[in-house]
């Protein structure tokens, strides 16, 4: 079945049963007095907005979101990016359930300096299964945020957008910060994700694999470690202070300096063997990372 298309926010409203929005581009949902006018369990739609999802009590439901599943907990904090499939599912109960949400086209603020900035928040690229779990005191201050939201809705004047436009950045900010914090307070999940890291790409990086696939990406391993490339640099960043494909090139380096040393293939079948299309490639990188190149590494040891 192919996905439903939600062109408009008004097509929105009338899936989940709320009356009419204010504005064409933005609305704030109190999903809890939603009354969902069409069956959406198993339907995938492709949603073309920002959407904001803070769950205040427990949901008993699962959710997807880019074919990723997560179950909803209190103090779940999920941001969806525009274009991508969202599929709610095995819904059991709507009692005591609490969950706001703000919805807003990018068009919105598509003429501002906004529009970029929002771009390069990495916790757009994360899966669910990634979400943001906050605090109460963190709860507090997005909900203060989506209270101002809410207020400037109800009094729409031209002075609106621009309101609107300065409290979703501040709302994008406190949640970077709060991704920061999580990442900062899980440290033992994330040293086992390391390891886990350090096992896939050594993995990636046996002979049978570079023949098959060649070098590894940071696609690839994010793929393989079920996380978003973005999820998993940012970790890798914060808790060991490379990227991931600092992590790859310092691998690969260190298998180039055994197999120049240990054996007499040339340069370029050395390349080949580590992966890389090219052996200028390989060359450039080895000099960049090693100072000198392979053949000179060579002859020094």
């Amino acid at each position: 079945m192919e996905p439903i298309y939600i062109r408009t926010l008004a097509e929105l409203h009338g899936i989940i049963g709320c009356p009419e929005p204010k504005h064409p581009l933005i609305s704030v949902i109190n999903f809890t007095e939603s009354t969902f006018t069409v069956d959406l369990v198993k339907v995938e739609l492709l949603n073309p907005f920002y959407v904001i999802l803070l769950y205040n009590k427990r949901v008993h439901s699962s959710f997807s979101y880019g074919r990723k599943d997560i179950e909803l907990n209190q103090g779940t904090l999920i941001v969806l990016r525009p274009d991508q499939i969202v599929q709610v599912y095995d819904i059991v109960s709507r009692e005591g359930v609490e969950v706001w949400g703000i919805v807003f086209h990018p068009d919105l603020i598509r003429s501002s300096p906004t529009y970029e900035q929002i771009a390069q928040y990495n916790f757009l690229a994360y899966n669910l299964n990634e979400a943001l779990q906050i605090s109460v005191q963190e709860k507090e201050i997005i909900q203060t945020i989506l209270n101002n939201i809410l207020g400037e809705y109800q009094l729409i004047d031209d002075y609106s957008t621009t309101v609107w436009v300065h409290q979703i950045v501040l709302l994008f900010t406190y949640i970077e910060r709060f991704y920061n914090r999580q990442f900062m307070a899980k440290k033992l999940e994330y040293t086992n994700i390391i390891i886990r890291f350090e096992k896939t790409l050594k993995a990636l990086l046996s002979a049978q694999e570079l023949e098959r696939n060649g070098l590894p990406t940071v696609e690839r391993l994010a793929k393989e470690m079920n996380l978003s490339r973005n999820y998993l640099g940012n970790l890798l960043k914060k808790e060991t202070g490379k990227s991931t494909l600092e992590h790859v090139h310092t691998q690969v380096i260190n298998k180039a300096k055994t197999l120049l040393f240990n054996n007499e293939d040339s340069v370029a079948q050395i390349a080949f063997q580590l992966g890389f299309e090219y052996p200028q490639y390989f060359s450039r990188l080895f000099k960049k990372k090693v100072g000198v190149t392979p053949s000179q590494y060579r002859k020094l040891v």
